[in-house]
């Protein structure tokens, strides 16, 4: 019985072991993924803001949409509309912020 014990435990470690930085290295790019979208968003914004001048509303919000998934899709960073959408008015709003500019 101890022999049996001694010959699976190295297996069964290894397991855990394995399963746990599965989990630990998904989060992290989780973390990375999210971290670099909220720059890429605020990057795309001051882009279309300087670049796009003669863009209003929704051509410039549309614009801004395809120039921030274009990037992430570079990246091989996936984004939901919901995400594009919560990244950029969030970037805005900073940017917005940063002006002194009130909404």
């Amino acid at each position: 019985m101890k022999d049996v014990i001694i010959n699976v435990l190295p297996i069964v470690i290894t397991a855990i072991g394995t399963f746990i930085v599965g989990i630990l290295k998904k989060k992290y790019s989780e973390y990375i993924n999210t971290d670099t979208k909220k720059e890429i968003a605020m990057l795309t914004v001051r882009y279309v803001e300087q670049v796009f001048t003669a863009l209003h509303g929704k051509d410039k919000l549309e614009k801004a949409k395809s120039t921030f998934v274009d990037m992430l899709n570079e990246k091989g960073i996936k984004v939901s509309e919901a995400e594009i959408n919560m990244l950029l008015e969030a970037a805005v709003n900073q940017m917005n912020e940063r002006k002194g500019v009130d909404k």
